[in-house]
Formats: structure tokens, sequence, C-alpha cells
């Protein structure tokens, strides 16, 4: 799971660097939809003063980047919910993090709307194509003899 690389997190982490660097050891950012957490670890390994509060509603994924993130400490919260419910998360969180958010506020987020590549690849997620495939290729065989791309 730790070997996923998110596309943008060059470009992403470059957005957000100079309100983060300007609020120095006072920066939070928000990760709305930390998945396995390769933003987050990413942020928090390119701004060591920021902390990270990383919300999911995804609690098996959560547990997995809360494992990987372990080492930042309390530089690290995580709140279990909807990216929607960031202002609970704020306002109820407990933390450094959190503790930073509602004193100086959040100077960085990212909210990474999509389907998760993992919910896609792990069947037993619900979400996986791959056990369709062989149904649908059937299917396209059937329907237009020249589409042999199975």
């Amino acid at each position: 799971m730790h070997g996923h690389v998110p596309v943008l997190r060059d470009r992403v982490t470059e957005l957000i660097a100079d309100p983060v660097r300007e609020m120095g050891d006072k920066a939070v950012i928000v990760d709305g939809t930390l998945g396995a957490g390769g933003h987050a670890e990413f942020f928090l390994r390119s701004f060591p003063k920021a902390c990270v509060i990383g919300l999911d509603r995804d609690r098996l994924a959560a547990e997995g980047a809360q494992e990987r993130l372990a080492t930042y400490g309390e530089r690290f919260g995580f709140y279990h919910t909807r990216f929607d419910g960031l202002g609970t998360a704020i306002e109820t969180g407990e933390g450094e993090p959190f503790e930073r958010a509602r004193a100086y506020g959040v100077s960085g987020a990212l909210f990474d709307l999509g389907v998760s590549s993992m919910q896609l690849d792990q069947t037993e997620r619900g979400f996986a194509y791959k056990p369709m495939l062989r149904w649908i290729c059937v299917w396209i065989l059937h329907r237009e003899p020249l589409l042999r791309m199975c």
C-alpha cells in the first residue's frame, strides 16, 4: 500500500508551499481525502514545522495511513469523517494539529476527489472492476466480433 505515489503530489505541494512556509510552526495542512496517506506523508516530510489533519470516511484506508504516519507523532492528527466534516473535525478534534487549526486557521488543503485506486484494485472492497472484466469482454465479443481487446 505504501508504494503508491500520488500523481499530483509535487504540484499540490508547490501550490501550498508559500502560505505553509509563511505560517512556520503554526502551519496546518488539511488532507481532506487521506486514503493511504501518500500526500500527508509528503507534506509532513516537505514542511518539517507543519502539522497535517487527515480526514477520511474509509476506516480501512485510515488505519493503514495512521500506521504509515505514526512516525510523525503529534504532527499528524486523524479524524474519521467525510471531507465535508472538516469544520466539525477542527472544532472537536484532539491533538496538536487541531489545536493549531483552531488558533491559527488552515494554511493549505487538499481534497483529492475521485475514486481511490485502492478501492478499485481490492476486490473485497466491492468497487473492483477486475472480477467483471472477463464477463464484460465476453459480452463485448458476442456483440461486436471485431473487438478483440480482451
